[in-house]
């Protein structure tokens, strides 16, 4: 074998370990984009995969190469709007997925360039994107998580520190005949709405007045505090509208007159039962 063409191979193998060590390399771009897309909190990877198939949202695998980068800016910052606007593939999107709307992202251009470099990055490996996500997202429970998170909220299952339970003042659809109370917000969709940036830290220091004043002494264990969130990721994967609140007083109303009428009856027979 002639010197030039030990030299050639010796240049071709350089060059192929220098790109395979380059491939393995993990740039810093690449890890601060997967930590704005795992820690973003109000979308992302709460609702979102890049490879592991659909969650609350679109599995976001090859959505560069489907998608035109205009448009998903457009839908990331205010996808009321595209829907409303008549766009076909954003109306069927959100048919698609029970009618959850992805709230407005706020994302500034850098934000939102960032992370569609890292989404095409994403679109060039075979395997799945599994972007840093710090602690444990709502949608990623187990079942049994998410059943604990429905009983501390319907009182069946007491509290560590003695608070009481989510049903006396917040509704959830479908939870029980009533609902729940109406003197909080409605929870269906607070995790959709509020995304895990808002929602962990309103379960962690319950700061409003009302919170405070049922759980400053009883806060909730950070177990607590995961299983209602899974309960109400869980809920809100559930698109449909939730029954006006005159309907739940309305059977609150009807509940209080049943009660009324039975012990009117009740000492009516008393007194019956004592002439």
């Amino acid at each position: 074998m002639s010197s030039r063409m030990v030299f050639r191979i010796s240049v071709l193998v350089l060059a192929i370990a220098t790109t395979a060590q380059a491939q393995s390399a993990t740039p810093p771009e690449f890890e601060a984009a997967s930590k704005l897309f795992g820690l973003k909190g109000k979308g992302c990877s709460s609702c979102h995969t890049i490879g592991k198939g659909d969650k609350t949202g679109p599995n976001l695998k090859g959505v560069t190469q489907r998608r035109e980068k205009g448009w998903a800016k457009r839908l990331i910052n205010g996808a009321s709007g595209v829907i409303a606007s008549g766009d076909e593939t954003a109306r069927e999107l959100y048919k698609k997925f029970a009618g959850v709307m992805m709230p407005a992202q706020g994302l500034t251009d850098e934000e939102f360039e960032t992370i569609w470099a890292y989404l095409a990055d994403c679109d060039q490996q075979k395997e799945a994107c599994i972007p840093y996500d710090g602690p444990k997202w709502g949608t990623d429970a187990t079942p049994q998580e998410i059943a604990d998170g429905k009983a501390i909220y319907k009182g069946e299952k007491p509290l560590v520190n003695g608070g009481p339970s989510c049903f006396g003042c917040h509704h959830i659809r479908g939870v029980s005949l009533w609902g729940g109370g109406s003197v909080g917000p409605d929870l269906t969709f607070a995790y959709a709405q509020k995304g895990e940036s808002q929602l962990v830290p309103a379960l962690e220091e319950m700061s409003s007045p009302m919170m405070k004043s049922l759980y400053g002494e009883a806060p909730l264990t950070p177990e607590e505090q995961y299983q209602v969130k899974a309960f109400l990721a869980d809920v809100a994967r559930d698109g449909t509208i939730p029954e006006p609140t005159e309907t739940h007083f309305l059977f609150l109303g009807l509940e209080g007159m049943g009660i009324i009428v039975g012990l009117s009856l009740i000492i009516w027979n008393r007194k019956r039962g004592n002439s």
